[in-house]
Order: C-alpha cells, then sequence, then structure tokens
C-alpha cells in the first residue's frame, strides 16, 4: 500500500490504530534506499534466543547484527553498510532477517551508493 502525502486521503481517520501498527512492525523504514546507513527498531516482549542478520540478493550471509538471547526491551538496530569483515558492501538489495523460536521476519534494504 502505497499513502501519498501530497493528496488527501482518509487513511489517517478510518485506519489510524492499523497505520501505527503498521509502522511499530517495521513496515516503513527510513531512510530506504539508504546510504550509508540504516536503522530499525527491534522489540522483544519476552526473553528468548533472537537472531536478526543481513543477506545479499543470493542468500549469504553478510553481516549478523544480533545473535543470542535477549531480555525484554526496544532496541535500535543499525546496519552500516558493511560485512562482517568490517569492508563496504556493494550497492543492492539486501534483506535483513529476523529469527526467534516463534517468529520469523524479513524485511528488504535496499543500499545505494
Amino acid at each position: 500500500m502505497i499513502i501519498s502525502a501530497s493528496r488527501r486521503t482518509d487513511i489517517p481517520a478510518f485506519f489510524a490504530r492499523w497505520l501505527i501498527n503498521r509502522l511499530r512492525e517495521g513496515f516503513c523504514w527510513v531512510p530506504n534506499p539508504f546510504n550509508p546507513a540504516t536503522s530499525f527498531v527491534l522489540e522483544v516482549r519476552e526473553a528468548r534466543p533472537v537472531s536478526v542478520g543481513i543477506y545479499d540478493a543470493r542468500g549469504r550471509l553478510v553481516r549478523t547484527l544480533v545473535a543470542g538471547r535477549l531480555e525484554p526491551a526496544q532496541r535500535l538496530l543499525t546496519w552500516d553498510g558493511t560485512g562482517t569483515n568490517g569492508a563496504r558492501v556493494a550497492s543492492g538489495v539486501y534483506f535483513a532477517r529476523l529469527q526467534s523460536e516463534t517468529i520469523v521476519q524479513v524485511r528488504r534494504l535496499v543500499l545505494a551508493k
């Protein structure tokens, strides 16, 4: 769904709760495309093992942002466009993959240089 800020819309009036929930779930990351870094919020509601990795379009792990048991809290995760070795990665489409015991979520990231 595309929301246009340049035209009048009834979405805020009739779908405010839905819109806020979608934003909290990470469906609107800013900036995307990004350069040189992008950030997003990870909210853990109960203690559990969590992993967040960045993958390239071929499915290869580029960088691990989080791996291990996390306590309940909100965290700001930032990927600076580098791989595990610290070198800058090429422009292109990457995927942030969140995995826990009960959920797997994938979000697309576009790195533009």
